[in-house]
């Protein structure tokens, strides 16, 4: 690469993110395939995830009355 930094929008890191959490390939597998540094996917991997989790901690929350 160049050593420029390429930009990419939210919802394509989503998108590249999902494919590691839907489909149980590894981060490094997806990365390659998208050739994006494996470091980045897996930042947008770990953020979804988070993300995730407290949206269903504040779905159960609600339900709960919580």
């Amino acid at each position: 690469m160049s050593g420029r930094r390429r930009r990419f929008s939210a919802e394509f890191e989503v998108e590249a993110a999902h494919r590691v959490i839907d489909t149980g390939c590894s981060i490094t597998e997806v990365a390659s395939e998208l050739t994006l540094d494996k470091n980045a996917l897996g930042f947008w991997v770990r953020a979804e995830r988070a993300r995730m989790e407290a949206w269903m901690r504040n779905r159960v929350g609600a339900i709960n009355g919580c």
